[in-house]
C-alpha cells in the first residue's frame, strides 16, 4: 500500500468551569459555529480543522481571566491557555438617605444593575443607575437625594418676602416696607 496523507485536526478544546466555548472556522460544521456549554450533554466529540478559532466567554456573574481566544495549530493542539472564568459579586449597593436603591434583577454579581429613586419632594443629584463592575465594586459615586427648594424671588427693594427655606409645601408671605401699600397677592 502505498502511504497516506491525513488530515491534521484538533481535539476538542477544554471547556473551563462556568465557561460557553464557541468554535468557528471548522469545516465539518459548514461554516457554522459551535457551541459548547457546561450543561452540554451531547457525546458526539467534534474535532477541528487547523485554522478554527475557539472563544470563551464566562455564564453570567462570572468575568473572564486570560485571553479568551485559542486557536487550532498544524501540529494538532491549541494554542493558547485556557481562560478562567472567576464569580464577581458586588454585594448590595449601599442605601440612599431619603431614597431608595432597587436591584433590577435581584442579583449583585458583575452585570447586575442598581437603580436610585428619591422620596417625594427630593431630586436626585448624580446618576441614577450603577453597575456592578468586574473589580467586584458598584461603578459611579453612590447619588444622593437632596430636598426640593424653589427658588428666591427678584423682588423690588420695597417688598419684602418671608419665605422660611422654601421647601415644597412652604408659603411665602410678601409685605411692604414703611410707608407702602401691597397691592395684589
Amino acid at each position: 500500500f502505498p502511504p497516506k496523507c491525513e488530515e491534521i485536526r484538533c481535539t476538542e478544546p477544554i471547556l473551563a468551569d462556568h465557561s460557553l466555548l464557541s468554535v468557528t472556522g471548522n469545516d465539518r460544521m459548514y461554516g457554522r459555529t459551535v457551541l459548547r456549554t457546561q450543561q452540554d450533554t451531547s457525546s458526539s466529540v467534534q474535532t477541528y480543522k487547523v485554522g478554527a478559532l475557539a472563544k470563551y466567554r464566562c455564564e453570567r456573574g462570572y468575568k473572564i481571566i486570560g485571553d479568551p481566544l485559542i486557536t487550532c495549530e498544524e501540529n494538532g493542539s491549541w494554542k493558547g491557555n485556557v481562560p478562567e472564568c472567576i464569580f464577581v459579586d458586588c454585594h448590595n449597593p449601599p442605601p440612599i438617605i431619603n431614597g431608595t436603591v432597587i436591584l433590577s434583577t435581584n442579583f449583585t454579581y458583575f452585570g447586575a444593575t442598581a437603580l436610585y429613586e428619591c422620596n417625594e419632594n427630593f431630586k436626585l443629584e448624580g446618576v441614577s443607575r450603577r453597575l456592578c463592575s468586574e473589580d467586584g465594586t458598584w461603578g459611579n459615586d453612590s447619588p444622593i437625594c437632596v430636598e426640593i427648594t424653589c427658588p428666591s424671588f427678584n423682588v423690588s427693594e420695597n417688598l419684602l418676602v418671608n419665605a422660611g427655606k422654601r421647601l415644597v409645601g412652604d408659603i411665602a408671605k410678601f409685605s411692604c416696607t414703611k410707608g407702602r401699600i401691597l397691592i395684589g397677592n
